[in-house]
């Protein structure tokens, strides 16, 4: 069984940085494991993860509701499921199984992360944000977390253009808090180069820095 597990886990890691033709293989060595001993969740979790990367939502969640059936107080197994069901767009169900998570262990920083993502969805954004914080609070080095923050982060930003006067069009960045509340507006236009400029996009880095991007006339 450890054997096959590894290979398992090999041939998945195959599958994300070389080619995605080793998902098949990695799932039928992850079956292997779960046939061999179905009464561990280890198997069928991990079928679940490979389906879930492979697109398969559908089949992923029967597989994690057989990992919860061999061991229901695995919190890592709600965790799992609750990524899978943000990635579908079934944003209410991975809430719940974020909270599933959370009820076997409060101070899970995963749950909390995977929870304030889910809840960022539903635009359901002060809850959201509490979730994280409360998730980077409990593991400062939690790259999942950090990056679901930035996302919620993002979503509070509105980038476009306005006019000023004898100036022209403006890149325009306008920051709301959670509940919608303006907190600050920037206005950029290199005066000399350009005589009017106009926003497209935005982006934000690991620690919080906005990027503005567009074209000028």
């Amino acid at each position: 069984i450890d054997a096959r597990f590894s290979l398992g886990s090999v041939l998945f890691r195959l599958g994300q940085e070389k080619d995605p033709s080793y998902y098949a293989r990695a799932l039928e060595a992850f079956r292997l494991v779960a046939q061999a001993n179905p009464d561990s969740p280890d198997g069928w979790s991990h079928m679940g993860l490979v389906l879930g990367t492979m697109g398969r939502t559908a089949d992923a969640e029967a597989m994690y509701r057989k990992a919860i059936e061999s061991n229901p107080k695995d919190g890592s197994i709600y965790v799992a499921m609750a990524r899978t069901q943000v990635w579908a767009g079934q944003f209410e169900e991975a809430q719940k199984n974020a909270e599933n998570a959370l009820l076997l262990n409060p101070n899970n920083s995963m749950a909390y992360a995977v929870l304030g993502w889910s809840l960022d969805f539903q635009k359901e954004y002060l809850q959201a944000e509490t979730a994280i914080q409360r998730a980077i609070e409990l593991d400062p080095n939690n790259p999942v977390a950090h990056a679901y923050y930035a996302e919620i982060l993002v979503d509070v930003y509105v980038t476009g253009s306005s006019i000023v006067i004898h100036t022209g069009y403006v890149y325009t960045t306008i920051k709301y808090s959670a509940t919608g509340v303006q907190q600050w507006v920037a206005r950029y236009k290199e005066l000399a180069l350009v005589s009017s400029a106009y926003a497209a996009s935005h982006a934000m880095d690991s620690a919080g820095n906005i990027y503005v991007t567009g074209e000028s006339a």
